[in-house]
């Protein structure tokens, strides 16, 4: 995994992804994302913006950029514990079981992690 392309831009919204990778698309003869995969942590508007000019890419995101957002709010050993737990699942019953321990500890916690379909 490396990176291929940045742009310096004073917003991230949908436009601007839109317009990021239309660029990147013709530079790189993209079609409809088959075959690329896009690693992010949660960029405002990029995950609409793949969905629509890229169907069929996959799109991952980041669990370590991820959690340092979200203890930013949500601390302690025992929350990190359980979000690594969560992101090291290697299987739906023990991402769904990490899923459920963390909504014991804290739903406020999970509503934030979870804002955002697990399956990007």
């Amino acid at each position: 995994m490396f990176p291929i392309a940045w742009a310096v831009v004073k917003i991230e919204n949908k436009d601007i992804w839109s317009w990021f990778l239309k660029n990147l698309m013709v530079d790189l003869e993209i079609t409809d994302g088959g075959g690329w995969a896009f690693m992010s942590d949660q960029q405002k508007g990029l995950i609409p913006a793949l969905a629509e000019l890229m169907p069929h890419a996959e799109h991952r995101m980041c669990a370590r950029h991820i959690y340092a957002n979200w203890s930013r709010n949500f601390k302690g050993e025992r929350l990190q514990k359980q979000f690594w737990q969560i992101a090291k699942s290697t299987n739906m019953a023990d991402f769904r079981l990490a899923k459920q321990g963390l909504l014991q500890l804290t739903k406020d916690g999970f509503d934030a992690l979870f804002h955002t379909e697990a399956k990007h």
